[in-house]
């Protein structure tokens, strides 16, 4: 009987150890394993449903990553590529590369832009993907350059067609959740 006793008191142990580390979520796992490298995609967000957009179709340096109602347009359509480091690029219709703005003095609310990419992947333009758990292809597009659990957000989570993407400390808000849509 002693020896039950014990196991059971182990067991208990585990389980509450268990417990008080939280559920572990795919989201740890950085499972992005449904995303090809080099395919097509729409990136819509969670909380509008719109998607990220080239603001104005712009080819130039710089131009502003905003939300926009889904249209079927080039400008909304991203390339996606995973780096030998594990992270990921996003080539626009310009052939140019998403990326945070300044990123030695980004802060919350540094925009995201297309910039020209030099040939090597540049901190700057590459994001973890990382699964919600929360449903299907539904993602955090992280922002690893700054080691400071920063993601992709949707400006003061608004539905407004123009609404500036910008990097942000983590939240649960809706507003950093993208849907990450393969396209023909």
């Amino acid at each position: 009987m002693r020896s039950r006793s014990k196991a059971w008191r182990v067991l208990t142990v585990l389980g509450l150890a268990a417990a008080a580390m939280g559920p572990l979520t795919a989201a740890q796992g950085a499972q992005s394993s449904s995303i090809e490298s080099g395919a097509t995609y729409e990136i819509r967000s969670q909380a509008s449903g719109k998607c990220l957009d080239v603001k104005d179709a712009s080819e130039a340096d710089g131009a502003s990553i905003v939300q926009w109602t889904c249209n079927g347009g080039t400008n909304q359509r991203f390339v996606l590529f995973q780096e030998a480091n594990g992270y990921w690029s996003f080539q626009t219709f310009a052939h140019k590369f998403l990326a945070v703005k300044d990123i030695e003095n980004a802060m919350d609310g540094s925009p995201i832009t297309q910039i020209p990419q030099s040939g090597t992947t540049e901190a700057n333009s590459t994001f973890d993907i990382v699964w919600d758990g929360s449903a299907a292809d539904v993602y955090r597009i992280g922002v690893p350059a700054n080691d400071a659990n920063r993601f992709f957000d949707v400006k003061d989570g608004s539905q407004a067609d123009g609404a500036p993407i910008i990097q942000y400390v983590h939240t649960e808000g809706p507003n950093q959740l993208f849907k990450v849509v393969k396209v023909a």
